[in-house]
């Protein structure tokens, strides 16, 4: 593995990117694996993804003061999150920031378990955000539940709504602790989530 590729392995926080390239290294501190040209190479995109790790802190504090959870959003994030991890049937909410407080918080109090219902309930112009346990078969036949955040952003909701979801996205993904994020621009995507997130049923 180059430096560039494992700049470009760096999308996730710290602990993922800090293990990919401690499993490059022959011991767990860069200062400890000699000289050669390849963990030269190795040390300096360590540094690197080491400043862009604080660079998204930074980052993600002033995410934290331009938007804000309430006391009672946070104790459902965490609720939902706990209480569907073994779901046999998927459970999604929905979740919006409002544009004039800033606050994030849960469209209704609907648990969504018919995808089908769970888009026929997004809108045609404006993004959202939405936490999903989906119970999938995986290829070796073992059950999974993962959770994930559908970042819906439709193709025609204007550029300050795209702006206003894009700069909570993260911490609505730490916030909500969820593994993966993906992005969807047609509601009728999530009919399809199931193989997305490795269904083989």
């Amino acid at each position: 593995m180059d430096q560039d590729e494992i700049m470009s392995s760096f999308c996730g926080p710290c602990p993922e990117w800090t293990l990919r390239i401690y499993g490059e290294l022959p011991a767990a501190h860069p200062t400890n694996i000699g000289k050669s040209p390849r963990n030269r190479d190795l040390i300096a995109a360590f540094d690197n993804l080491r400043g862009l790790h604080v660079a998204q802190k930074h980052i993600m504090a002033s995410e934290s003061r331009l938007y804000t959870f309430s006391p009672e959003t946070t104790a459902s994030l965490r609720k939902f999150r706990l209480g569907t991890s073994r779901a046999k049937d998927p459970q999604g909410v929905i979740y919006q920031i409002d544009k004039h407080t800033l606050e994030i918080l849960q469209v209704d109090d609907v648990t969504y378990s018919d995808m089908q219902e769970l888009a026929d309930e997004l809108p045609g112009h404006s993004p959202r955000y939405i936490l999903l346990s989906h119970p999938v078969t995986l290829a070796s036949g073992r059950m999974s539940v993962p959770y994930v955040m559908i970042y819906y952003l439709p193709v025609t909701c204007n550029a300050e709504l795209r702006m206003l979801y894009a700069g909570a996205k993260e911490l609505m993904r730490n916030t909500a602790e969820v593994g993966k994020v993906i992005e969807m621009a047609e509601a009728e995507e999530l009919e399809n989530i199931g193989s997305l997130l490795g269904n083989v049923e």
